[in-house]
């Protein structure tokens, strides 16, 4: 359970394993930002059938998500455990991301529209938990004279990484139904 709970000081090695996982957590978490959002994301939703007005709604899910913030702060201010509440948010918004991939095979086609509603809307809320939780908890992790510079590699080398892998999806979206699979195995395979 120690690990669950808060630090008063963070030595020094403990602090270099952090920033080699600040820095994956930010490439991952960009990486799967451009593959589960954008065209990629409208694409799946398209083939699954949904409406223009449905796009618009996916679309808007985030932005409504963001509501969640003030009652996250109010948790954080009475659990004190930004990491736990960082960690089970996202947690269990990747689960909701499994169930939405999964969709096309556990709905039939006239209910796949609401099931991937029913999986993406509690995806964005926990995603929506997880980043007011994290923030705090990364602020008290770095220091200050670090802190902008940790976020410019962070940011410089997750944003590489990212437009590499989304050029690459959307190049294996386009070539797998040539080779024979089916275009919503394409996307769920990417």
């Amino acid at each position: 359970m120690s690990f669950w709970r808060p630090v008063a000081e963070v030595d020094e090695a403990a602090r270099r394993r952090g920033l080699i996982a600040f820095l994956g957590d930010g490439v991952c978490s960009q990486v799967r930002e451009s593959l589960t959002s954008g065209p990629l994301l409208v694409g799946f939703a398209l083939l699954l059938g949904m409406s223009n007005a449905g796009i618009g709604l996916l679309a808007a899910l985030g932005p409504l998500a963001t509501v969640l913030q003030l009652p996250t702060v109010a948790l954080i201010e009475r659990w004190r455990m930004r990491k736990a509440i960082t960690w089970c948010a996202s947690l269990a918004g990747r689960v909701c991301w499994g169930l939405a991939v999964a969709v096309p095979w556990l709905f039939p086609p006239e209910r796949r529209i609401g099931a991937l509603f029913a999986c993406l809307v509690p995806a964005a809320a926990f995603l929506t938990v997880s980043g007011a939780a994290w923030s705090p908890w990364i602020r008290d992790f770095l220091p200050d004279d670090v802190l902008a510079r940790a976020f410019a590699r962070r940011m410089g080398i997750a944003m590489g990484a990212s437009a590499v892998l989304g050029l690459a999806a959307g190049f294996a979206i386009d070539a797998l139904p040539r080779a024979g699979i089916p275009a919503l195995s394409a996307y769920t395979l990417v």
